[in-house]
C-alpha cells in the first residue's frame, strides 16, 4: 500500500524526532566525536550526487519523500512537519546511489532511522567507474540496522572509487532518515555541508539530442576477460540466415561472412539476432554519426539513443530453462536501441543476452538470440 498524508509524516516525524538527540547530540554522537573531526560527510559534500530506487507513490523530484531528504540533516521541515527522511516504494530490493565527481576514499557508512519502516540490515557496493568500465570494488556483508542509528566501520578505507551504493533489502517500504559516508576528499573539495543534487538518470533522449550509454560491470579481471569472450561468440550462420528468410521476404541480402550478428535492415538500422561487440561498436558508431547528420525538417525529432549493459558473476550454480550448470561465469548483457526522425517515422527495440561459460572460458550455452521485437511508427 502506498502511504502518503499528514497521519503518516507526524508518525516518522515524532519518531525521529524523539531520536535525534541521541543521533546528533548524544552518546553516539560522542563516541564518533573523534573520527568526526577527522572525517568528512562525503554525502554533503560539493561533489556528491544521489539518485534511489523509489520513492512512495508516483512523486517525480519529490519533496516530501524524495531521496534528497536522507542526506539533509533534519532540515526538511514543511508546515511544520518534519519530512528529513527517504520512504521508498514497496520493491524486493531497495538502494540510494552516491556518485562523485572526483574519486574520494570512504571509512565508515552511517545510516539512521526510525522505528517506523525501519529497514532490517544495509550493505555497501563500492565501485570505479573509469569511461565505460564500471568496477566493483568492494561489497559490505549485510548489517543489521539498529535503531535509531547504526555505524558499519570498514576493516580497512576504501580507496579511489567514485560510486557508492548502500542497498536495503524488501520487500516492504522502508523510510531512512540519514545516510553519512564519511571518509577524505580530494584537495581542493568544497567540503561546506549542503543537501546533494540529484544524480541525472537516463532519460528520453529530447530533439537533437543523440545519447550513447555503453558500461561493463566487474569485479576481477577475469570477469572482463568473460563479458570478452562472450562478446566474441558469434551464433551459427545457418540460423541467423534461417530467421531472416522467415522474417520477412524484403528482408536484406546477408554478406557471406560467417559472423552475422543481425539478420534484417531498415531505414539504415539493423535489427540484432546477437549481442556481440561487433553489434555494440556499430549501434555506436550509428548514434554518433547522427549528430553530424543534415537531416530534413520535421514536425519531432531527430533524435535517438543507444545503450548497452554487460557484468559478469560467477555461479556455484546457474539454472535456465530447464538446464543447470555448476561452477561457471553468467555473463548479462542488455541492449537499447531507438530512433525518431518524426511523430510518424520511428524505430527501437530492446535485446537480452546470457552466455554461460565454465572457467576456463569455453562457452556452454547462450539464451536469448533469435528474431528481435522491434516497435515502429
Amino acid at each position: 500500500m502506498l502511504l502518503s498524508g499528514r497521519k503518516l509524516a507526524v508518525a516518522l516525524f515524532s519518531l525521529i524526532l524523539s531520536q535525534a538527540t541521541v543521533a546528533f547530540g548524544g552518546a553516539d554522537q560522542a563516541s564518533h566525536q573523534e573520527s568526526a573531526v577527522r572525517l568528512v560527510n562525503l554525502a554533503r559534500t560539493g561533489i556528491a550526487h544521489i539518485s534511489a530506487s523509489s520513492v512512495n507513490g508516483d512523486r517525480p523530484a519529490d519533496r516530501y519523500y524524495g531521496v534528497r531528504n536522507a542526506f539533509d540533516e533534519g532540515s526538511n521541515t514543511i508546515d511544520g512537519i518534519n519530512y528529513s527522511y527517504w520512504l521508498s516504494n514497496p520493491e524486493p530490493r531497495h538502494w540510494l546511489r552516491l556518485s562523485f565527481d572526483t574519486p574520494v576514499t570512504v571509512k565508515s557508512i552511517v545510516v539512521r532511522t526510525a522505528d517506523a519502516y525501519r529497514p532490517t540490515s544495509f550493505s555497501v557496493e563500492f565501485a570505479r567507474i573509469v569511461g565505460q568500465l564500471k568496477r566493483i570494488v568492494r561489497e559490505s556483508d549485510a548489517v543489521p540496522v539498529a535503531s535509531p542509528e547504526t555505524h558499519r566501520e570498514l576493516p580497512s578505507p576504501v580507496t579511489d572509487v567514485n560510486e557508492v551504493t548502500v542497498f536495503f533489502p524488501g520487500p516492504d517500504t522502508i523510510a531512512v532518515a540519514d545516510v553519512r559516508v564519511m571518509g577524505t576528499a580530494p584537495a581542493g573539495t568544497d567540503t561546506a555541508a549542503r543537501t546533494p543534487a540529484v544524480a541525472p538518470g537516463p532519460r528520453p533522449p529530447q530533439p537533437g539530442q543523440h545519447v550513447v550509454s555503453i558500461q561493463r560491470t566487474v569485479r576481477t579481471d577475469n570477469d572482463l576477460r568473460m563479458i570478452r569472450i562472450a562478446e566474441s561468440a558469434y551464433p551459427p550462420r545457418s540460423d541467423v540466415v534461417r530467421t531472416a528468410e522467415a522474417d520477412s521476404p524484403r528482408s536484406c541480402s546477408l554478406p557471406d561472412d560467417e559472423k552475422l550478428w543481425w539478420y534484417d535492415e531498415g531505414d539504415g538500422v539493423r535489427i540484432p539476432f546477437a549481442i556481440t561487440a561487433e553489434a555494440v561498436e556499430w549501434y555506436r558508431k550509428l548514434v554518433e554519426s547522427y549528430r553530424t547528420k543534415v537531416w530534413p525538417k520535421t514536425d519531432l525529432g531527430p533524435f535517438s539513443s543507444f545503450n548497452y549493459l554487460a557484468s559478469a558473476s560467477f555461479k556455484k550454480v546457474y539454472t535456465r530453462d530447464g538446464r543447470s550448470f555448476g561452477s561457471v561465469y553468467v555473463v548479462e548483457m542488455n541492449l537499447s536501441f531507438g530512433v525518431t526522425w518524426g511523430s510518424t517515422a520511428a524505430v527501437g527495440f530492446h535485446k537480452d543476452r546470457t552466455v554461460v561459460l565454465d572457467r576456463s572460458g569455453k562457452v556452454l550455452a547462450i539464451f536469448g538470440d533469435g528474431k528481435t521485437s522491434v516497435w515502429v511508427s
